[in-house]
């Protein structure tokens, strides 16, 4: 009699496994979101989608969320085998040039089915195997991945069948604001002047007079691409390239890395100042491949209109700042305290090294 019990007891749990097991594989399939509907639910509101929004006087929406019906095995993190391409979309879609300038929110969701405070335990640590996932397979930052559990908290059906049950059990991805993408070059960069045979560190603001000269040398940590700019601050678009350039230096990119570059190093070693006054700046660009013309401009012209722009004139997406300085800040502005910094565009790549430096010509 005792072991009909056993064999009872185990055939129904065994039964309740393939059931829950059917159930969770047909919510994958029905559910599955691929790269693209990821990437639509997640990516910034258009011009005219903002406009149109205006016009119908709706309110503003709320950050971007997407469910996702990422499923697990019971009482586990462990991934159920059926949710490795929903995992698959959804690194795909967040490591994209549209997406990759975000930071985002991993909220992991319970049915009901168990105690409270378990189901919290148990969504953050199934969020926390999602963010892990995506930082290993997809390059993303742990600290461009915020995790949350909610537990049963949050659910989106009733949790009184089965069907509502397992729907409940899912993870929600929230779009944030921007995340500085860390660039994957580096720079120790040197601006210097010479003034009555006197060599001195040039400084961001520094004024410069007729018979000053000045130079720039950098040492890249790794081979890389190399672009020195400059232009008078109110005349961007007549910006005149001093690296790579035969006229100021032999060299050209690819540049190595650990290697000193100074422009000029053909001559007398030293950039003259032009008969124009005003406010001047130089810039430098690396990036680990090369950069168009009009890449570059879209550095120094961030309004400049690019050839994705629409033919009726739409106005630019939604702008962010991208990148950080060699110290890990992000992309400062050389604007003031208080100032907005330059935007950047996503026709740009989203890692690029960028530092400036401005003076005064007088």
């Amino acid at each position: 009699m005792f072991r009909k019990v056993i064999l009872t007891f185990s055939l129904v749990f065994l039964l309740g496994l393939l059931i829950e097991g059917l159930q969770t594989r047909a919510v994958a399939q029905e559910e599955f979101k691929n790269r693209e509907e990821i990437m639509r639910a997640l990516s910034p509101a258009s011009e005219t989608e903002i406009e149109k929004m205006k016009a119908e006087e709706k309110p503003k929406p709320e950050k971007p969320r997407l469910p996702l019906a990422i499923q697990f095995y019971i009482n586990s993190a462990k991934f159920h085998h059926d949710s490795i391409l929903q995992l698959q979309a959804l690194g795909e879609a967040l490591s994209s040039k549209e997406l990759r300038r975000f930071g985002f929110l991993v909220e992991g969701h319970t049915c009901s089915l168990g105690s409270e405070a378990y189901n919290k335990y148990l969504s953050r640590k199934r969020a926390e195997a999602v963010s892990s996932y995506l930082a290993k397979n997809y390059g993303l930052s742990p600290k461009q991945l915020e995790v949350v559990g909610y537990g049963e908290e949050k659910p989106r059906y009733s949790n009184k069948t089965e069907w509502g049950r397992v729907r409940n059990r899912r993870v929600e991805i929230v779009r944030l604001g921007h995340f500085p993408v860390s660039p994957t070059v580096s720079l120790n960069v040197d601006f210097k002047y010479k003034r009555y045979g006197e060599t001195r560190e040039l400084r961001d603001g520094t004024t410069l007079f007729s018979g000053d000269i000045y130079s720039v040398s950098f040492m890249p940590h790794e081979d890389c691409h190399v672009y020195v700019c400059q232009y008078q601050s109110d005349s961007p678009e007549n910006w005149q390239q001093l690296f790579p350039k035969e006229n100021y230096t032999k060299e050209t990119n690819p540049v190595k890395a650990n290697k000193f570059y100074r422009i000029p190093d053909i001559g007398e070693g030293w950039l003259e100042l032009d008969k124009n006054t005003g406010e001047e700046k130089i810039v430098v660009i690396a990036h680990e491949a090369p950069l168009t013309k009009e890449q570059i401009e879209l550095v120094l012209m961030p309004s400049k209109p690019s050839r994705s722009s629409t033919a009726e004139g739409e106005k630019e997406v939604e702008i962010e700042m991208m990148g950080v300085d060699r110290t890990g800040k992000p992309l400062i502005t050389d604007k003031g305290p208080g100032k907005r910094p330059d935007p950047v565009r996503d026709d740009l790549p989203p890692n690029l090294f960028i530092e400036s430096l401005r003076f005064n010509h007088r």
